[in-house]
């Protein structure tokens, strides 16, 4: 009904466009009675711009009156019967409006013959139902609540053992015997399921013992490492020491460097051994999570560093009260390394600047560690938390290439992520995430992280 009056709506609008120029009321007065063929139709009125009545048609005259100023583009439903407006166009211009009531007595009328019809159709599907059913509960219904039954039965106690008793050949006959054939499939299956898993746990018990013996191995070695290994460096430390005080005026300038070489190369291979073991315990040591304050474990950790140093001056900014949630051993290390680095590669500024922060994205907590240090090129970034990879020569700044891949480790066992931000020459800025809700949290998210807010 919409589609049919609007349609017509815009063609008399159409037919109208020429007469509207020049105010024809007696053109417009021929187009808009075309409307009494149609017996539905009630009103019609042809208005100019200004929302003047030029032109009408009444199906009884005076019951209805055309609208003072009816809307522009109306169309709808209102007091029982159907309102369309459409604006007659000029050169797209709004030089008019045709405005149409039509009763909707036609549309009630089959709307009650369709639901009349409907309702008696229904009825008399639902007694040939009533009289079909009943003839076949008898072939049918009987059948099936047997197998209900026994269905029921199974999935209760887990007893494959019954079986459905087949009373005829037919289609329900077939399906008794399909139903008691799953059966013991099921069964069959059950028994494969159950040795299967015997046999999983017996493979499960000897993977986890033969994890335990390696574990043990490797505590054994670790102990190796810590002990025996670092007992020789210790007797070369301490000899080459005796060596130089106690015949050092019998050496030459030469000799003295090749001594001095010696004890660094030792005091770097006992670091290097000390950070291998300290990566070495956080990938086995247990994990215990619990709420820890960054804020603090930051400045206490910058304390010990200004004790070192105390001739630097360092510029520090630690966001109060920085919330998360982990092992706080292992996030002590965590900030240890990057809180050292940023603290070692800003060495060279006169004034060294040290950030530590967080911001909230998608309910995750993003931290970050940022310094105005030397930086480094963003084409290596993919080698940073790999073991014994370093972007700066050990003349530039001392190290071992383990404390970014301890960090790496330290962030997976937290199911985080870690990435990096830097140019050369302006500082690098480290992000990191602690057991986040989100899984939106990798790298590109920097973009969106305002450090200056956080300042």
């Amino acid at each position: 009904m919409s589609d049919e009056f609007t349609t017509i709506t815009k063609i008399i609008a159409d037919r109208s466009n020429a007469a509207i120029l020049f105010a024809d009321s007696y053109a417009l007065g021929e187009t808009i009675s075309s409307l009494s063929l149609h017996e539905g139709v009630k009103i019609g009125c042809t208005y100019n711009a200004e929302g003047a009545l030029l032109a009408s048609y009444e199906l009884n005259k005076k019951a209805l009156l055309c609208p003072d100023s009816p809307e522009l583009t109306q169309t709808g439903f209102i007091e029982n019967d159907f309102h369309v407006s459409e604006p007659i166009l000029v050169d797209n211009q709004e030089e008019g409006l045709i405005y149409i009531r039509t009763s909707t007595e036609k549309l009630r009328t089959e709307i009650v013959a369709t639901i009349t019809s409907v309702l008696s159709l229904s009825i008399s599907i639902l007694i040939a139902a009533f009289f079909f059913s009943r003839y076949i509960q008898r072939f049918i219904s009987d059948p099936l609540f047997q197998l209900q039954s026994i269905a029921q039965s199974v999935t209760r106690d887990h007893n494959y053992s019954r079986r459905a008793e087949k009373h005829n050949d037919d289609e329900i006959g077939e399906l008794v015997s399909a139903f008691n054939t799953m059966l013991e499939t099921i069964s069959d299956q059950n028994e494969l399921i159950r040795q299967h898993t015997d046999d999983l746990e017996q493979k499960v018990y000897e993977r986890t013992k033969e994890l335990a013996i390696a574990n043990r191995e490797l505590e054994a070695f670790s102990y190796s490492v810590s002990h025996d290994l670092k007992a020789p460096l210790r007797i070369i430390e301490g000899f080459s020491r005796a060596l130089e005080e106690d015949y050092g005026d019998q050496l030459d300038d030469t000799a003295h460097d090749y001594l001095t070489r010696v004890r660094v190369g030792s005091f770097k291979m006992s670091q290097l051994i000390t950070n291998l073991l300290q990566l070495s315990r956080v990938t086995r040591q247990e994990l215990v999570k619990e709420s820890i304050d960054l804020s603090k474990l930051s400045l206490d950790i910058i304390a010990d560093m200004s004790k070192q140093e105390p001739e630097r001056t360092v510029k520090i900014e630690i966001q109060p009260n920085i919330p998360a949630k982990g092992d706080a051993s292992l996030v002590e290390i965590l900030l240890d390394n990057l809180i050292g680095n940023a603290w070692k590669y800003s060495r060279k500024k006169d004034i060294s600047k040290i950030t530590v922060g967080y911001t909230l994205h998608q309910g995750s907590n993003v931290f970050f560690v940022s310094d105005n240090g030397t930086g480094f090129d963003m084409k290596f970034a993919g080698n940073l938390f790999k073991p014994f990879n370093r972007l700066h020569s050990p003349d530039e700044f001392e190290g071992s290439g383990i404390g970014l891949a301890t960090v790496s480790r330290i962030i997976e066992r937290h199911h985080g992520k870690i990435w990096a931000e830097s140019k050369i020459g302006e500082g690098a800025t480290f992000f990191f995430t602690l057991f986040p809700p989100s899984s939106n949290n990798g790298t590109g998210f920097v973009k969106e992280v305002d450090l200056s807010k956080n300042s």
